[in-house]
C-alpha cells in the first residue's frame, strides 16, 4: 500500500479533444531545508578545539537558508514566465537580434515594470531554442567526453530512434564500441526501428534555485515538468500529476557548499465544466452527430439500388499486377472486354485501355515488370427471348472475356509484339489472381527473327479474337492446324468481382441455392437438362458399384462351395 503513495516520475499519457490553449497546471515549490543535514558549529574564541553545535530551535531556523519557502504559479499552455537571467539578457536591447528576442525585450520591460510573478519558477515554450540536458542525444564517436553538437541537439526533435534494451545499454556505457547500424535489418525491424515523429509541441515548466550571493547560471535551472501535444491530441506530462501521491524532490547545489532540499507538487488545474455544462455539451454532440448521420443518409440515399427485374449486374474491380519471363524489357500491355449477345457496359464506359511502361528487374533469375495499374468496368445482362432457340443449341449463357496484348518499345523506337493472351472471367463473385499465359506468332523463316531483333517489328494477328475464337467464326469446330506460335511469358491479373440481382434476394428468401439464378435469368430449360444428365450419371455409376460389388460376393461364395464340395469328397 505504501508504494502507492510514492511518487511516480514515468510519463503519462493522455488523450482530449478539447483545445489544448485551456490546460492549466499548478505547480507548488517548497523548500523544505538545507540537504546537509547538519547545522553550523560554533566555535569559541578562547579554545580553538572545543566545538559546540548549535541548538535546533524555531528562534536559529535562519542557519538553514530559511526552512519552508513556498512558491505556487498557475502555467498556461506555452506561457512565458521569465526568470533572473532571461530578465538581465533581455532587459539590454543590445542583446536582442532576432524578432522573438525583441519581443521578449518589449514583456521584459513590461515585467520589471509591473514586478516578477515568481521567484523561483518560469518556463520553455515551443518558441525557446531550449534542449534538455539529460535527454537522449545519440552519440557520434566513441569519445568518453563527446559533447552533443548542435546537429544533434537538433535531430533530437526531428528523428527517434528505438534500441533494444541491451544494446541500449551497451551504448550507454563512456567508451561504446557498439554499433546502433544494422546491416541486415528484417522487414519488421525497418518498420519498428525508423519512424518520423509527428508534430510535437513542447513546454518546459522549470525552476531557478541560485542563492541569492552570486548571479544566476544555467546550471542552477531544473526541469520540474515537460509538457508535449501531438498533433493526434495526444499529451504527454513527464513526471504525471501527482494526484494525491508524495511530493516530488529537488536537490539543488554544490556537494560541500550547501545543498537545498526541494519539494514540488504537479497539480492538473484546468477549469472543470460543471453539470449543466456537462449535459449541454453532451446533448450538443448528440445533435451533431444526427445532423451528420442525416446527412450521410440523404448524401448516400436511403433505397439500395438495384438492377431492374431479371437483370445480372456484373461490377469488376481489376488490376494488371505483373508481366513475368518475356523476351525483351519496356513493356506495356493493352487490353480490352470482348461482350458476347445479351451483355451490355451500364452507362458509356472504357472497355478496354493502354497501361504505362514498365522496365524489367530480375527477381530470382525472372525478368518482371510491375505495373499495378487498375481498371474497371459495370455490365448488364438480359436475356433476349428472340434467342432461346440459339441459347439452348450452345448451352449456358456466355460470359464476357478480356484479351490481352503485350508489347515493348525500347529507347532506339524498336517496337515488338510479346505475347497474346486471353481469359474468361470467372461467374462467381469473389477475389480471384489468375495468370494468363501468352504467345505469339512465330516467322517462317530467320528473317522474321533478324527483323525483330535488329530493327523491331513481328507477325501480328489481325483479329486479336483470333487467341480465343475469331468474332468471323460461324461454324461448330475451329482448326488452328499449321499456325506457328512461340510461347512466351504470363501475365498476372488481379479481380475483384460483384454480382447483383433481384433473383438473389429470391433465392436467400426460398432458402435455395445460389446456382439458381440461372432459371431467374432465363436459362431454366438448359440448366434443367445439365442438371438431369448429371443426375443420370451419377445414378448409373452408383448402379454399376453396386453390381460390381454384388458379383464379388457371389463369386466368393461359389469358391467356398466348390472347396467345402472337394473336403468332403
Amino acid at each position: 500500500m505504501g508504494d502507492l503513495y510514492e511518487p511516480d516520475r514515468g510519463t503519462a499519457f493522455y488523450r482530449s479533444t478539447d483545445p489544448i490553449k485551456n490546460l492549466h497546471i499548478r505547480v507548488t515549490l517548497e523548500r523544505m531545508t538545507s540537504a546537509v543535514g547538519m547545522p553550523p558549529s560554533i566555535t569559541h574564541p578562547g579554545n580553538t578545539d572545543a566545538l559546540e553545535m548549535t541548538a535546533v530551535g524555531r528562534d536559529n531556523s535562519h542557519l538553514f537558508g530559511g526552512m519552508k519557502d513556498v512558491e505556487a504559479y498557475t502555467f498556461k499552455w506555452q506561457e512565458k514566465v521569465f526568470s533572473q537571467r532571461e530578465i538581465e539578457l533581455y532587459e539590454k536591447e543590445e542583446n536582442c537580434e532576432t524578432v522573438l528576442e525583441k519581443k521578449y525585450h518589449n514583456d521584459v520591460l513590461k515585467v520589471l515594470e509591473h514586478g516578477r510573478p515568481t521567484r523561483w519558477l518560469f518556463s520553455y515554450t515551443d518558441s525557446d531554442n531550449y534542449i534538455d540536458p539529460e535527454g537522449d542525444v545519440a552519440r557520434m564517436t566513441t569519445a568518453p567526453d563527446e559533447k552533443p553538437t548542435v546537429l544533434s541537439e537538433k535531430m533530437r526533435g526531428i528523428r527517434h530512434r528505438r534500441i533494444a534494451p541491451q544494446r541500449l545499454r551497451a551504448i550507454n556505457t563512456p567508451m561504446s564500441k557498439v554499433s546502433i547500424v544494422d546491416y541486415n535489418p528484417t522487414e519488421e525491424q525497418r518498420k519498428k526501428n525508423h519512424y518520423l515523429s509527428l508534430g510535437v509541441q513542447t513546454m518546459y515548466i522549470m525552476a531557478d534555485v541560485h542563492p541569492d550571493s552570486r548571479p544566476p547560471q544555467p546550471d542552477d535551472e531544473f526541469v520540474l515538468c515537460v509538457i508535449q501535444m501531438d498533433s493526434r491530441g495526444v499529451l504527454s506530462v513527464q513526471p504525471d500529476f501527482n494526484k494525491g501521491r508524495k511530493p516530488y524532490r529537488l536537490v539543488a547545489g554544490v556537494l560541500g557548499s550547501g545543498r537545498d532540499m526541494f519539494e514540488f507538487v504537479l497539480e492538473h488545474s484546468s477549469k472543470q465544466l460543471t453539470s449543466q455544462q456537462q449535459s449541454r455539451e453532451l446533448k450538443m454532440y448528440k445533435q451533431l452527430y444526427s445532423r451528420h448521420a442525416a446527412f450521410l443518409a440523404e448524401s448516400v440515399g436511403r433505397e439500395f439500388e438495384m438492377p431492374p427485374l431479371d437483370v445480372l449486374r456484373l461490377l469488376v474491380y481489376g488490376e494488371i499486377e505483373l508481366a513475368q519471363n518475356f523476351e525483351y524489357g519496356d513493356l506495356y500491355v493493352q487490353y480490352f472486354i470482348e461482350l458476347p449477345d445479351d451483355w451490355c457496359p451500364n452507362g458509356p464506359q472504357r472497355l478496354s485501355g493502354v497501361t504505362q511502361t514498365c522496365s524489367t528487374k530480375s527477381v530470382e533469375r525472372d525478368e518482371v515488370a510491375y505495373f499495378s495499374y487498375p481498371f474497371n468496368f459495370e455490365l448488364l445482362h438480359k436475356k433476349n427471348p428472340l434467342n432461346e432457340k440459339e441459347i439452348a443449341s450452345e448451352g449456358l449463357m456466355k460470359w464476357p472475356q478480356l484479351f490481352i496484348e503485350v508489347l515493348s518499345l525500347d529507347s532506339w523506337g524498336r517496337y515488338r509484339t510479346e505475347g497474346y493472351g486471353y481469359m474468361t472471367l470467372p461467374c462467381n463473385p469473389g477475389v480471384f489472381r489468375m495468370n494468363i499465359h501468352c504467345w505469339r506468332p512465330a516467322g517462317r523463316s530467320c528473317i522474321s527473327n533478324l527483323r525483330r531483333f535488329f530493327i523491331g517489328g513481328s507477325p501480328e494477328l489481325e483479329d486479336p479474337l483470333a487467341t480465343s475464337v475469331p468474332s468471323a467464326f460461324e461454324g461448330k469446330h475451329i482448326s488452328k492446324f499449321g499456325f506457328k506460335t512461340v510461347s512466351t511469358g504470363f501475365v498476372t491479373i488481379k479481380l475483384n468481382i460483384i454480382q447483383q440481382a433481384q433473383a438473389y434476394m429470391e433465392t436467400k428468401a426460398a432458402k435455395k441455392k445460389t446456382g439458381s439464378i440461372m432459371s431467374h435469368l432465363g436459362y431454366s430449360a438448359v440448366h434443367a437438362n445439365i442438371m438431369s444428365v448429371l443426375d443420370a450419371f451419377q445414378q448409373a455409376k452408383r448402379r454399376m458399384m453396386d453390381a460390381r460389388e454384388n458379383l464379388h460376393t457371389e463369386y466368393v461364395e461359389t469358391l467356398k462351395m466348390f472347396d467345402a464340395g472337394d473336403t468332403e469328397a
